[in-house]
């Protein structure tokens, strides 16, 4: 493993150095936080643990696939790179729920709601890393203990484990919630919430997700969402991409129920002919996709559907796909991004 004192604009010319096998920790001078980065062949992902365990950029053959932030210091949050979106992602209706009788309570951030979990800004501990000639892997992890802002709000002790896996063509997130050494069970979701930057036109941008339905929402603006817990035939649908579609004026923020690990989600830049598909396991039920109109797009792994908590509490368990992990167990699951030129 190399350690380097470099400034960001320099970071990016080392990387065609840096071997397959090989971690980079690159301190950033602005905010002291370390960068490691892994390459593979042409592809190479960067990562701060300090700021939410955020892979922050990706590049394929000199082209970055993520939204970046000018600064690292506008990292944290989930509004670039590929932020990790637990134990809530997406909405938590009216920033609360409730698992087994009692009820927790969040900060409100997105009008009345809650939104997008509690780690994707906390600083996780770098575990370590191991590599060969042809991929390297990278550990960190966060815990759920007495004495973190995020314990007091989530307080079921276990700890989120990730490995960070880049190979040619590849970066795969496996994630575990260890709970072998908690007091009861953990209810969560999580998802990845990757920013993709637009390769070449929107029109020549084509997208294929696979779902089997839509969640009705009873609120369509942005500070609503929240699902009724009613499933949407996409028959006849507007927002049906089950055959990839352009996504020149196609703007929704809409959550699909019913992926499969068989059927992945797949989106096509055309233009510089690109390929880039999600492949992820069985857990990964659900999938969002925001298209705005904007020079980026999300297109995000999601192991829930929204509200989850309180859908699941509602009695509604097939649709919340909340996954419980008991008391001595653990969950494991992984998402990946999966790159091919044509």
């Amino acid at each position: 493993m190399r350690w380097i004192l470099v400034t960001s604009c320099l970071l990016c010319s080392m990387l065609s150095v840096l071997e397959a096998g090989e971690v980079q920790q690159v301190k950033d001078p602005e905010t002291g936080w370390i960068v490691y980065t892994m390459c593979a062949g042409k592809t190479c992902a960067s990562v701060v643990p300090q700021a939410g365990c955020n892979v922050f950029s990706i590049v394929q053959d000199g082209r970055e696939l993520l939204k970046k932030p000018k600064s690292l210091k506008e990292l944290p949050g989930f509004m670039y790179g590929n932020p990790i979106c637990y134990p809530t992602p997406n909405r938590v209706a009216n920033a609360a729920f409730t698992f087994e009788g009692k009820t927790y309570q969040f900060p409100a951030n997105n009008g009345k709601n809650f939104l997008h979990g509690l780690v994707h800004s906390a600083p996780w501990e770098y575990v370590g890393a191991e590599g060969t000639a042809s991929e390297t892997t990278l550990h960190c992890r966060i815990e759920f203990k007495e004495g973190t802002e995020w314990f007091k709000l989530f307080p079921f002790p276990h700890t989120l484990k990730l490995a960070i896996n880049v190979k040619e063509g590849a970066v795969k997130f496996t994630y575990t919630v260890d709970n072998t050494a908690g007091t009861g069970p953990v209810p969560f979701g999580l998802a990845f919430h990757p920013w993709f930057l637009y390769q070449g036109s929107r029109a020549n941008t084509f997208l294929e997700v696979p779902a089997t339905h839509l969640f009705e929402v009873s609120d369509p603006t942005p500070t609503g969402l929240i699902p009724t817990g009613k499933l949407l035939d996409l028959q006849g649908n507007p927002h049906d991409l089950r055959t990839a579609r352009t996504l020149d004026g196609f703007m929704i923020d809409d959550v699909f129920f019913g992926m499969k690990p068989e059927k992945t989600a797949v989106i096509d830049f055309r233009e510089i002919k690109l390929k880039l598909s999600l492949p992820a396991t069985a857990d990964f039920a659900n999938m969002v996709v925001y298209t705005p109109a904007e020079p980026w797009f999300c297109v995000e792994n999601q192991t829930c559907s929204t509200d989850a908590h309180n859908l699941a509490a509602r009695g509604l368990t097939k649709e919340a796909n909340l996954i419980v992990v008991p008391k001595g167990q653990s969950h494991t699951g992984s998402a990946e991004f999966r790159i091919t030129p044509y």
